[in-house]
């Protein structure tokens, strides 16, 4: 799975255009933003969760994904996006396996870069 997982050039020229100071506080910000995420749609509550409030978190969460190059983050997640508004919210939970398989890979990923402390 590792293979496309991280878009290493889009982070690097993202390095290039902030600065690495501004990525790494960015950075680091995502990371929580995910987390945070993913602690929200396991939680009980997520299932009865307002719809638009999951697409918003999602949506925000996917865009970061791209920001930051995890490429299969932001694809999962844009299909997470697409069956919320097709009224498929369920359905998102039942996948949240497939989304912290994905999400543990990319973070090995960028451990494995020296991107993430150990």
């Amino acid at each position: 799975m590792a293979a496309g997982l991280i878009d290493l050039e889009r982070i690097e020229e993202l390095k290039e255009q902030i600065g690495i100071d501004i990525f790494q506080t960015l950075f680091s910000r995502y990371i929580n933003e995910v987390e945070k995420m993913i602690v929200g749609l396991c939680e009980t509550s997520a299932k009865n969760q307002d719809v638009s409030y999951l697409i918003n978190e999602i949506h925000k969460v996917s865009g970061s994904s791209a920001t930051f190059g995890a490429m299969e983050m932001q694809k999962i997640l844009n299909q997470f996006e697409n069956l919320c508004k097709d009224g498929s919210a369920l359905m998102v939970i039942c996948r949240l396996v497939e989304l912290k398989e994905i999400w543990n890979a990319s973070k090995q990923s960028y451990q494995d870069e020296g991107l993430l402390n150990a």
